[in-house]
């Protein structure tokens, strides 16, 4: 699905993003661009001059990248919101970003994991945390499989993943949604 329906858990992720005052984020899978279109108004545009009425570009303070392998969910609300879009398998973006020395503060690796075997989740992983300063997970609690939604054939769930395995520390739990920082 390329946006999680349970949202309880997003209040946690956002002020997880305010206490790290990331420069640089990257969204890997970032679906409809949900939590980076909030990042970019809570987080970025709250703390930017603003005057009450328009959003200036220029005066946005974070880098926001995003990584979508469907490129059907990109659209132009996406293209303005972020600054880059690239639209490709997280694990290949990842091996450039590595090859290339592209790092960055934060990397949002939210209701994604659940989309990758075991061994290629367990890389994105390494990876991750070899880039990024910090790196927010989210992943269902409990393995279920999503409606199909846009003959998308990647938003299939293949694994489950708990909180032990995803590594960090637990920042919050309930029946639908695991969210750690790593």
């Amino acid at each position: 699905m390329p946006f999680n329906p349970n949202i309880k858990h997003i209040p946690t992720i956002i002020d997880l993003v305010r206490g790290l005052e990331p420069k640089t984020i990257v969204d890997l899978g970032m679906g409809i661009g949900m939590v980076g279109y909030l990042i970019r108004i809570l987080v970025d545009v709250a703390n930017s001059v603003w005057d009450g009425r328009t959003v200036h570009m220029e005066d946005w303070s974070m880098e926001i990248v995003g990584v979508e392998a469907y490129d059907k969910y990109i659209t132009p609300v996406q293209i303005y919101i972020y600054d880059r879009i690239y639209t490709q398998d997280i694990y290949d973006f990842l091996l450039e970003s590595e090859q290339e020395n592209r790092m960055a503060d934060l990397c949002l690796f939210l209701d994604t994991i659940e989309h990758m075997e075991k061994a290629k989740g367990k890389a994105v992983l390494k990876l991750t945390k070899k880039l990024y300063s910090h790196t927010i997970v989210s992943t269902p609690t409990s393995f279920y499989e999503p409606k199909k939604i846009m003959d998308n054939e990647l938003d299939r769930h293949v694994s489950h993943w708990s909180a032990k395995e995803i590594g960090g520390s637990l920042m919050y739990e309930d029946d639908s949604t695991t969210v750690c920082l790593r």
